[in-house]
């Protein structure tokens, strides 16, 4: 084989591939949770693409998010089966909420409580 030559893609395992959604769709309800804590304690959401949800009310706010994120999420499964890229947009997905939640999680125990 040519040193240039592109490996082929071996696609991830099932089991790692529901793993990586699961902990995806957990850390999303988590942020829509803390979000909807941080904005009772004074916060506001700041998402533009999430805001017009969040005037709406918490539980379409809620289910919007959930629903975007568990599809966001089973779609990039599927394709990481076949796509090299598709499987890193995936793990690129997790890290991003996983820093979320830890924005999420500092802003609720160590930012200011409400008087």
């Amino acid at each position: 084989m040519a040193p240039s030559a592109k490996k082929p893609w071996t696609p991830p395992d099932a089991g790692v591939l529901i793993l990586i959604c699961a902990l995806i769709v957990l850390l999303n309800a988590f942020d829509a949770i803390a979000t909807l804590e941080i904005a009772r304690r004074g916060g506001e959401e700041a998402n533009p693409i999430a805001k017009p949800m969040f005037e709406r009310g918490a539980l379409p706010f809620f289910l919007w998010k959930m629903g975007l994120a568990t599809a966001c999420a089973v779609i990039l499964a599927l394709l990481a089966r076949v796509h090299r890229a598709a499987w890193y947009l995936t793990w690129a997905a997790l890290a991003v909420y996983a820093g979320i939640a830890g924005l999420h999680a500092y802003l609720l125990w160590f930012a200011g409580r409400p008087p």
